[in-house]
């Protein structure tokens, strides 16, 4: 039991001083490049309650900041397959583009799209209920990968 214990530990201490010497550090640690950049966007007001929704998510990850000198401007398009998953199962499909703008120069400093999808069931009294929160998830899925997008984006610049 001892052995195994100690075997563990070193292994653990092992990865930890490896993860530390290869440079590793987190994406959003306080001072780190894209927290810093991710920090300073702000976001076009919402004019329904799909951008609302978006504006929300990010404001959740990455913060509001009113003063900052870049802002994130968007078009959310959501539609429905015209078939069925499954039986009683219905896709909903995002598409969100995105330009990162200069606030001083309107200068487009990135863009691009990111996509995915959910499902929701189309049985029940209850459709237009199920559908609204598959758009709600759908809108959570697409802000994350916003952020990804943004990220990776930032980093290659």
């Amino acid at each position: 039991m001892f052995v195994a214990l100690v075997r563990n530990l070193s292994i653990g201490a092992f990865c930890l001083f490896s993860i530390t010497a290869c440079g590793f550090s987190p994406v959003f640690a306080p001072g780190s490049e894209s927290n810093e950049y991710l920090s300073d966007i702000t976001y076009a007001p919402p004019n329904n309650r799909l951008s609302y929704l978006l504006v929300r998510r990010m404001e959740e990850r990455l913060g509001r900041n009113l003063q900052a000198s870049k802002i994130l401007r968007y078009e959310i398009h959501l539609e429905e397959e015209g078939y069925e998953l499954a039986p009683g199962r219905i896709q909903r499909v995002g598409k969100l583009n995105y330009q990162l703008v200069s606030k001083d120069d309107q200068r487009v400093l990135l863009q691009g799209q990111v996509e995915s999808f959910t499902s929701f069931t189309n049985a029940g009294a209850l459709i237009n209920a199920d559908r609204r929160y598959a758009d709600e998830r759908l809108i959570v899925i697409l802000a994350d990968k916003l952020v990804t997008d943004l990220i990776a984006k930032q980093a290659h610049q």
